[in-house]
Formats: structure tokens, C-alpha cells, sequence
């Protein structure tokens, strides 16, 4: 159910309610430890200003409360001739509250993403999503290509 739901590009205001979804979301669903959320709120409103040309947020919004985020990571490609303005970017940090999942909140949320990518005339979009999330972002239209290889440069997890 989404009445009442509106999507729109994030600002600066935005900035610590980023940083606390992220930060709940990479702490309680992910286990990360590390900076306490004052720091990472401090830390992430420096970082959003510093980048705010090639990472634009977006958020979810129910009743004034912010429910959701995503970004879009920009990415300025090498010209080439037939096409020397080359870019594209991919899809990160998709959040949706755990309470407001599954009711397509996360697919308007990547809509409006989509949206700005065209308007932005981006050559692609691409996403690195979990195997729990291939299927919505199959739904919404995003096709395996065969054309993403990855090399992995984080340690092994059980180093033998």
C-alpha cells in the first residue's frame, strides 16, 4: 500500500536521516560495527557534501517520516568518438524500513531513480543486488546481461 507516499531527489536536510536508515540498516541487518551513530551521522553529512556531484540520494517518504532511501552513483565514462558524452551509473544503498517492505514502496522509489536517469541521458543503469533481491529488480525490468565480471579485492571471509 502506498498512499500517502511520496519519492523525492534528497538534500542537505536529509543528511542525518541518510545516515541513521543506512547506519541501521548496515548495523542491525548486516552486523557491521565500527563508528556509533553520531559519528557516522557526522562523518556521512561531510561525505554527502563532498559528493554530492556523483551520488545522488533519493528517499521515501510516509507521513513526513522518512522510510526509505536509494542512490544513484554516477559514473563519467571514457569518451568515444561516435559518442563522446558517455555515462551511466549504478543503483545503491536501496533501503526500504522493514515494515515497509513488499508493498511497492521500493519499486516507486526506483522508478523515480530510473526517471532521473533518463532525464540524465545515462547510457545504462546497473545494480549489484542481493540473491534475495534479483526478483524485484527483475520485476522492475533489469536484465542479466553477461557483460559484468567482478573481481572481489575484499579478504576471504574463513581465510584457510
Amino acid at each position: 500500500m502506498t498512499t500517502g507516499v511520496s519519492i523525492r531527489r534528497a538534500n542537505a536536510s536529509d543528511a542525518a536521516t541518510l545516515a541513521q536508515l543506512r547506519f541501521r540498516w548496515r548495523t542491525e541487518e548486516a552486523g557491521e560495527t565500527g563508528l556509533d551513530l553520531h559519528t557516522y551521522q557526522e562523518q556521512m553529512a561531510e561525505w554527502l557534501k563532498t559528493h554530492d556531484h556523483s551520488h545522488l540520494g533519493f528517499v521515501a517518504i510516509r507521513d513526513d517520516v522518512t522510510i526509505g532511501e536509494g542512490w544513484l552513483a554516477l559514473v563519467e565514462r571514457i569518451p568515444g568518438p561516435g559518442q563522446f558524452l558517455r555515462r551511466s551509473a549504478y543503483l545503491q544503498a536501496i533501503y526500504m524500513e522493514p515494515s515497509q517492505r513488499n508493498i511497492g514502496i521500493g519499486a516507486l522509489l526506483i522508478d523515480e531513480m530510473i526517471k532521473t536517469a533518463r532525464e540524465l541521458n545515462l547510457d545504462y543503469v546497473a545494480v549489484h543486488p542481493s540473491a534475495k533481491s534479483f526478483p524485484f529488480y527483475r520485476r522492475l525490468g533489469f536484465e542479466e546481461t553477461g557483460r559484468l565480471l567482478e573481481f572481489d579485492m575484499r579478504p576471504p571471509k574463513n581465510p584457510s
